[in-house]
């Protein structure tokens, strides 16, 4: 299961696939579920065998549950230089430590934030670390550090 594309580099055999975007398979496919939100893509050579292939699945996975930033208060959107705050949620650990709509999101802990995706996956691991993080905040032409405890 994953929660973006998904590129097989070998042989694909007995597999269930579930992605929320673009699978890839450019070797043999065999026997095998592959469910997608987005398409999928075999080799045109070797076409896939006992295969069941759900493409452009609006729901692919649905039954499963992804952390989203919007659970921890805070919604973002890319932004060249890290991530730009698109809300905070009233008293929620982000709008009470300050962090505004507008902001950018540079860095958490000295990690450079780089996209949405990155910035997801980096707040699932300082909340379930659950230390307090100092994140780089670029707020007009000003660099300020907002410090945010990650336990409830």
């Amino acid at each position: 299961m994953c929660d973006g594309d998904v590129k097989v580099e070998k042989v694909l055999r007995s597999c269930l696939v579930v992605a929320r975007a673009k699978v890839t398979c450019p070797e043999e496919t065999d026997e095998c579920v592959i469910i997608s939100s987005g398409q999928v893509e075999v080799s045109p050579r070797r076409k896939p065998r006992r295969c069941l292939v759900n493409e452009n699945q609006a729901i692919a996975l649905d039954f499963v549950r992804f952390f989203e930033p919007s659970q921890a208060g805070i919604e973002v959107l890319p932004h060249a230089k890290g991530v730009r705050v698109k809300a905070v949620a009233e008293n929620k650990r982000f709008s009470v430590a300050g962090v505004r709509s507008d902001d950018v999101l540079l860095a958490a802990d000295a990690t450079d934030i780089t996209s949405a995706e990155q910035f997801r996956r980096l707040l699932r691991r300082k909340l379930a670390e659950e230390k307090e993080t100092t994140f780089k905040v670029l707020r007009g032409e000003k660099t300020i550090e907002v410090r945010i405890p990650m336990k409830e």
